[in-house]
């Protein structure tokens, strides 16, 4: 049986299919799962990403935890990112850990490994809990680049950096990722204006389970508890969220003003019936309410740039502008602003 769940989900490791066969009533202990996967030759199939990519061009600092006891909060932290797999593709998690307590700080997820996720990260745990003595990470170029370590720079913590391809310099958040394996990612809907038309993901993770945005629109950068009401503050907009049964309603709040977002139904979804949504999107009736103008939305370094019809709107933590444009103006601001060349679509 375990060659023709293989067969039919190919990207399944020894964890999604030991809970396959549950649900056929058979219960089989992982190992065992592993040990028959080893002997028949098969494993999962999906795109493994190497999340350390080094840049030559940026300076690589040397390793200054070796042989050093820490032994009080804020004397170490580690950064380091990992990915989350899903049926198709993945999600990238940067995580940042503090070598004396073990507690996660601070993380994010993306769908794309640039440098602005990790910076987010960093602020956010410099924010709520202070600069660090010495921060220390693999030599991967999103914390070699200039942005990430002049962050560090200024608030005066002293850089350290894994030797190449010594993952145990780095054991403690290792240890968190092995942990994190265990996590569940799949795709979920959500309602906006009473259609269920958009698109997040759910993970279940230790018993619980969460709500990740990762689509287009507002930038909700944190996770959305499905057991507990939560609110946050993100590019001087404020996200607050409240838990009632099975539904989980986010509410958006900006220039003084909140809005209904979205509302989850927690109840899990079937890859099918996901895919079935996301197929008849256009086409079963559904009035898209984005479909009649031109959006387009993107975190540049500090700030959120969204991009509705004719006006650009630009948020930051301390600031808000807009400007209104002819629409001659729109693809040269495209280019300018967001770094993407859109002229041939406007011929």
């Amino acid at each position: 049986m375990i060659d023709e769940i293989h067969l039919q989900y190919p990207f399944m490791g020894s964890r999604r299919i030991r809970t396959e066969l549950a649900k056929k009533g058979h219960n089989v202990n992982r190992k065992c799962i592993v040990r028959i996967m080893r002997d028949m030759g098969i494993g999962a199939i999906y795109p493994k990403p190497k999340t350390t990519l080094a840049n030559k061009a940026h300076k690589v600092y040397p390793y200054l935890l070796r042989d050093i006891e820490v032994t009080y909060p804020n004397q170490a932290w580690a950064i380091d990112i990992t990915y989350i797999p899903m049926a198709k593709g993945f999600l990238y998690l940067v995580a940042i850990i503090d070598w004396y307590s073990r507690k996660v700080l601070s993380w994010r997820l993306s769908n794309t490994m640039d440098t602005s996720f990790c910076i987010e990260a960093l602020e956010d745990a410099l924010q709520h809990y202070g600069p660090p003595d010495i921060f220390n990470s693999d030599q991967g170029s999103q914390f070699t680049s200039t942005d990430f370590t002049e962050k560090l720079l200024d608030h005066g913590v002293r850089i350290s950096m894994d030797g190449k391809g010594r993952w145990v310099d780095n054991v403690f958040i290792e240890r968190l990722w092995r942990s994190l394996k265990d996590v569940n990612a799949q795709l979920h809907s959500a309602f906006i204006g009473g259609q269920e038309i958009h698109r997040l993901v759910r993970l279940d993770f230790g018993g619980r389970v969460f709500f990740a945005d990762v689509g287009n629109g507002w930038p909700a950068l944190n996770l959305f508890p499905a057991y507990e009401g939560v609110s946050f503050e993100c590019f001087g907009m404020t996200y607050r969220s409240v838990v009632t049964e099975n539904w989980v309603r986010i509410f958006h709040q900006r220039q003084g003003k909140e809005s209904l977002q979205m509302e989850i139904n927690v109840t899990p979804k079937s890859e099918a019936e996901i895919q079935e949504q996301i197929n008849s999107r256009y086409t079963s009736g559904i009035e898209y309410p984005f479909s009649t103008s031109l959006r387009f939305s993107l975190i540049v370094g500090n700030a959120f740039l969204f991009l509705r019809g004719n006006r650009l709107e630009r948020y930051s933590m301390d600031s808000f502008s807009t400007l209104e444009l002819r629409e001659k103006e729109i693809p040269s601001a495209i280019n300018s602003e967001f770094g993407f060349d859109v002229s041939s679509y406007f011929l």
